[in-house]
């Protein structure tokens, strides 16, 4: 194509840190919507392009992911607004970047290949784990990047520079926070959320005056640390013993958040930041905890039909804030003997059988389907005869 191709920005920065990074970003200086085709073409992939923003995804067969972008700059016509986008060189690319760590680039041309490019200082300020703005007008531009200076400050143990730190508070005390859009804070937060350890990038914000134009009803203060530092521990169990891979991290800590607070507060911050339909579920099921809690602890031998007629349909986001409130050994261990068998039973009676055995269909279908579901959870039934003797039973006494 006779054009300039560089890998850009967070990929970039991990390869020199050492750190895994499979998000490669490409900038082009020339045509990325071209490239982009070119590339599914060549390798049998699919090009999506967004025309406005001059950027392009190229999604290979094996499901790999590449983003290319057109060598662009970008102005903002008034503070934290969304940037105005125009073509532009590779070094205004870099230049328009968050921190001087992201704006270091690796040339992929045959004859410069693996060149770096550093017109601001990026590898200095990696060597010494600074977090440095490129321009001091970046927080007002842009105010989610004393967001993200905070995220990658904590992730990589650096120190954000401190003019850097000065312009952040400076925008802080003219309240630009409060002119960004919630959705646009929630992005923020639950990348934050979502990283190792979120605690200190948390404690942060709070430190700096981030925090109150978050979660200002919330004192961080009085969450429980031991189980902010617990939950990634039990997640991670709960999925490897469960074999389950899509756990919302990010939600589990908004519910640790949140867990001071009545139900009228949380109801006004999931209306505040737009939770969707799935996290407004967990977060509700979080005020049904205490009494389950106290349930399990009171009642050491209750079935594990009982425990499942309180849990069924709960969202995994929901069990595991629940076994992190679970302090009594018995109802733990009556807790995780319900989520073993629950990930195991099946019910192997069909309609067809119950055809089969002269029942109309209808909805007892589902009264006996269920039924043979809770013995099976209590193990008072195990194989597809005893399940099939259960219903001739059931039949028998009920009239049936």
């Amino acid at each position: 194509m006779g054009v300039s191709l560089y890998c850009v920005g967070g990929f970039v920065r991990d390869l020199i840190l050492g750190v895994d990074n499979f998000d490669i970003d490409l900038v082009v200086e020339g045509d990325g919507e071209q490239l982009a085709n070119l590339l599914a073409e060549k390798y049998g992939g699919k090009a999506r392009i967004h025309e406005r923003f001059g950027t392009a995804m190229v999604v290979l067969p094996d499901g790999f992911k590449l983003d290319i972008a057109t060598a662009r700059t970008e102005y903002y016509e008034f503070p934290a607004a969304l940037p105005t986008v125009e073509k532009s060189s590779i070094r205004e690319d870099l230049y328009r970047r968050d921190f001087t760590i992201n704006t270091l680039a690796i040339c992929l041309n045959k004859d410069r290949f693996g060149d770096i490019l550093d017109h601001f200082g990026g590898q200095k300020d990696i060597e010494e784990k600074i977090i440095r703005i490129l321009y001091n007008f970046s927080f007002v531009e842009d105010p989610t990047r004393i967001m993200r200076a905070i995220r990658f400050e904590t992730r990589y143990g650096f120190t954000i520079e401190p003019d850097t730190l000065r312009f952040a508070k400076d925008a802080i005390n003219r309240r630009l926070l409060g002119q960004l859009s919630y959705k646009r804070i929630l992005q923020e937060l639950t990348l934050i959320l979502n990283e190792d350890d979120p605690i200190p990038a948390l404690q942060r914000m709070v430190e700096i005056g981030v925090w109150q134009y978050i979660l200002p009803e919330v004192n961080l203060a009085e969450i429980s640390l031991t189980k902010l530092k617990r939950a990634p521990v039990l997640t991670a169990w709960y999925k490897e013993r469960y074999l389950i891979v899509d756990v919302k991290m990010w939600l589990i800590y908004i519910m640790l958040i949140l867990s001071k607070l009545d139900k009228e507060s949380v109801d006004n911050v999931i209306e505040r930041y737009h939770f969707d339909k799935y996290a407004q579920k967990a977060l509700e099921e979080t005020f049904l905890v205490p009494d389950i809690v106290a349930l399990l602890k009171n009642n050491i031998n209750i079935s594990t039909s009982e425990i499942d007629k309180m849990l069924t349909n709960w969202t995994r986001e929901g069990l595991i804030y629940l076994l992190l409130f679970v302090t009594n050994e018995d109802a733990y261990n009556n807790l995780v003997t319900y989520l073993d068998r629950k990930e195991k039973i099946e019910v192997k009676t069909t309609g067809y059988d119950l055809k089969a055995l002269g029942i109309k269909p209808g909805p007892i279908y589902r009264e006996i389907l269920d039924l043979l579901y809770q013995y099976k959870l209590d193990g008072k039934i195990n194989t597809i005869a005893d399940e099939i003797d259960f219903v001739k039973n059931w039949l028998k006494e009920n009239n049936q």
